[in-house]
C-alpha cells in the first residue's frame, strides 16, 4: 500500500505548508527592536544636573579632614598644632572665609559650577580659580589650587556641622575641641586639687578655677608654646581682656590630665610655658 501525504495548499500561491505558519526568528528581533526604540523615544529627558553646589554649601563650616580625624581619635595628639589645619567657612550667598587655623584668614568669592563643585576666586587669584570637588561616598571637599599638576598641594576638608560661627567669630577650632572635652570629670587622685571639673560646650566650667569662669582650648594656631609638647588651654574672665594664664592638657579616652603651667616667655615676645605641677588626673562621667 502506499502512504499517502495530507497536503495543505496555503492561499499564496506557492506555498505549501502542514501547519499554520509561524513568525520567523528575524522578524521577532525586528519588531522588538522597533518597540523598545518606540519606548526609548517616548521617555522624557533626564534634567541635566543643577550648578548650585547644594552639596557643598548646605553644610556652612569645612575643617581640615586631617585635623578633625586628629582631633576625635581616642587618643588626641598631645601636638594638635603641628598639624596642618585649614576651614572652609560660608559666610554669605557668595563670599566664603579661607583661613589657616587661628593664624590667618583670607576672603574669596566663589561660584557653583554643578552641584559637587565650586569655583572659588581667593583674593589676588581671581582669574585662577581653585575647584572644589565634593566626593559624597567619602564626604570629603577636596580643593584643587590652580598650577598644582601633582595633587601634593590639594587640601581634603570635612563637614562638622556641630560648629555653627556668628559674623566675627573664627573660633572654629576652639569650638571644636570645647565639642571633644566637654563633659564632667571626677580626679582619680585623692589629693587633686580640684576634684571634680565639669567642661562645658559654651566655654564655661565648673571646679576648674576660682580666678577664671572660661576656658579657651588652642589646638591650632599660634597660641604659644608648652616646652614638654602638651596641647594648650588659656584661662580667661568673659568680658575682660585674654590673660596668658595656661593649662596643658592630654587626653586619653576618657582620662583627662591637667597641669598648671608658669610663662617663662619675654614680655614682648609670644608666651611659652612650662609645666610647674600637675593639677589632677581624671576620668570622665558616663
Amino acid at each position: 500500500m502506499k502512504a499517502s501525504i495530507n497536503l495543505q495548499i496555503h492561499p499564496n500561491p506557492g506555498i505549501i505548508s502542514n501547519q499554520t505558519m509561524k513568525p520567523r526568528p528575524t522578524l521577532l528581533l525586528a519588531l522588538f527592536a522597533l518597540a523598545l526604540q518606540a519606548c526609548q523615544n517616548s521617555s522624557p529627558t533626564p534634567p541635566a544636573p543643577v550648578p548650585n553646589g547644594e552639596a557643598i554649601l548646605k553644610h556652612k563650616y569645612w575643617v581640615s579632614k586631617e585635623f578633625s580625624d586628629a582631633l576625635l581619635k581616642e587618643i588626641v595628639a598631645d601636638t594638635l598644632n603641628s598639624i596642618p589645619c585649614s576651614e572652609l567657612i560660608f559666610t554669605e550667598k557668595d563670599t566664603l572665609l579661607l583661613t589657616a587655623c587661628m593664624s590667618d584668614a583670607g576672603r574669596a568669592t566663589f561660584k557653583a559650577t554643578g552641584p559637587n563643585t565650586l569655583d572659588i576666586a581667593l583674593e589676588g587669584m581671581e582669574n585662577e580659580p581653585v575647584k572644589a570637588i565634593f566626593e559624597a561616598r567619602t564626604g570629603v571637599l577636596t580643593l584643587h589650587f590652580p598650577g598644582d599638576s601633582t595633587g601634593a598641594g590639594r587640601l581634603q576638608l570635612v563637614a562638622r556641622d556641630e560648629i555653627t560661627l556668628g559674623k566675627n567669630d573664627f573660633d572654629g577650632t576652639v569650638k571644636l575641641a570645647r565639642l571633644r572635652l566637654s563633659g564632667t570629670y571626677k580626679a582619680l587622685e585623692a589629693k587633686a586639687k580640684a576634684p571634680q571639673i565639669t567642661l562645658n560646650q559654651d566655654g564655661s566650667h565648673i571646679g576648674l578655677s576660682k580666678d577664671f569662669d572660661r576656658y579657651e582650648p588652642w589646638p591650632a594656631g599660634v597660641g604659644g608654646y608648652i616646652e614638654a609638647r602638651k596641647n594648650l588651654m588659656y584661662l580667661e574672665n568673659k568680658g575682660k581682656e585674654p590673660g596668658w594664664n595656661a593649662l596643658a592638657w592630654q587626653l586619653r579616652g576618657d582620662t583627662l590630665r591637667l597641669w598648671e603651667t608658669k610663662n617663662i616667655g619675654k614680655p614682648d615676645e609670644m608666651p611659652e610655658y612650662q609645666i610647674t605641677s600637675l593639677l589632677g588626673t581624671y576620668l570622665k562621667q558616663r
